[in-house]
């Protein structure tokens, strides 16, 4: 019975079989939670946004929670689609020079393997989605719109962008402050989830998590977020002028206001 030599077959093996498939490990969320202005007229109520990506490939999908004590987490969205985040290795220069294309700026950014693509300054002007960012961390994001990325290596693959349209969405202030640790991420409605608060938790510090489906709440850490409202914070004014009065020699002031929806100009005042 042990010798194998006594069986002799003339029979091909049977081609009725299922080949072996090679399971991948499920990959980690890498998440960034976006306390910036209104990106649609829609999202105007207490919220800030959620990004996330997956840290490799394939990307199931992820699942935003919230807890206020960083241990009773309530399911918030699940993303389905990768937004592209990444992190500045140089610092972004100041910038006061208006809505105009800052043609002398750049700043490098590592998206990992993730890809980014040029367009025309005429599609920014048309639309303030088209590559469009945001640059710095929380209480200090600047959004922006980006006109050419160069690659500069691969694997990571870190970019150079210039022609930026830059302070987009009342964030002129932010131009000024920029770090070369700076976060990027890519505003990209597919990648963002609308996080819903009380207005009874702005203010507060809560703990958020994004957790890869298919994963223990457990392998995700926590980022903590105190959200102060950014979604209902007005534009500063534009276009402030003062007139002094030839007979009384009073100084008349008059500027024009700027709305978070998207009528960009009302009434001079």
């Amino acid at each position: 019975r042990d010798d194998a030599t006594i069986l002799e077959s003339l029979h091909i093996t049977s081609a009725y079989y299922i080949s072996s498939i090679e399971v991948a490990p499920a990959v980690d969320t890498i998440a960034v939670y976006l306390d910036i202005p209104i990106l649609r007229d829609a999202d105007d109520y207490p919220m800030i946004y959620g990004a996330g990506m997956g840290d490799g490939t394939p990307f199931p999908g992820s699942v935003f929670l919230r807890a206020t004590d960083d241990v009773n987490f309530d399911v918030l969205e699940t993303l389905t689609e990768s937004t592209v985040i990444g992190d500045c290795t140089s610092t972004l220069p100041d910038w006061t020079g208006g809505a105009i294309f800052d043609e002398t700026s750049w700043v490098d950014v590592d998206v990992g393997e993730k890809t980014l693509t040029a367009t025309t300054s005429a599609a920014i002007l048309n639309s303030a989605e088209v590559n469009a960012y945001a640059i710095g961390a929380h209480g200090r994001w600047e959004i922006g719109q980006f006109r050419n990325p160069e690659l500069r290596s691969s694997s990571p693959n870190v970019y150079r962008l210039t022609g930026l349209l830059r302070g987009r969405r009342g964030t002129e202030w932010a131009c000024l402050n920029h770090r070369s640790d700076d976060k990027f991420v890519l505003l990209q409605m597919s990648g963002l989830r609308v996080l819903e608060l009380s207005n009874s938790q702005l203010g507060l510090d809560l703990y958020y998590r994004a957790v890869t489906i298919g994963r223990r709440l457990s392998t995700a850490a926590s980022q903590t977020i105190n959200a102060q409202g950014v979604y209902s914070m007005p534009f500063a004014p534009v276009a402030l002028h003062a007139e002094r009065s030839e007979t009384t020699g009073d100084i008349s002031f008059t500027w024009q206001r700027r709305t978070r929806r998207s009528v960009r100009m009302t009434g001079t005042l």
